[in-house]
């Protein structure tokens, strides 16, 4: 999951979790790391994505009375 919030917040490419130097980096840091391939972390970032989007819609759509009243300059909440 870090992974594929890293790429998609830095818009680094899919392919990047196949590199060589940053699979190197990896394993020095645990010999033990098993990372996903491109496929994967481009099917995690759609996945995200979509997750994310439901719950932005959820939040408008219990904001929207208070969206109208701000942008008429109505400032009661009701």
């Amino acid at each position: 999951m870090k992974i594929a919030l890293w790429i998609a917040n830095r818009h680094r490419p899919f392919s990047i979790v196949e590199d060589p130097e940053l699979l190197d980096i990896f394993l020095d840091l645990n010999p033990r790391c098993v990372t996903p391939k491109r496929k994967s972390a481009s099917r995690d970032v759609k996945e995200i994505f979509g997750i994310s989007r439901k719950e932005v819609g959820v939040l408008l759509r219990v904001s929207r009375p208070l969206l109208y009243m701000f942008y008429n300059h109505v400032y009661i909440r009701v």
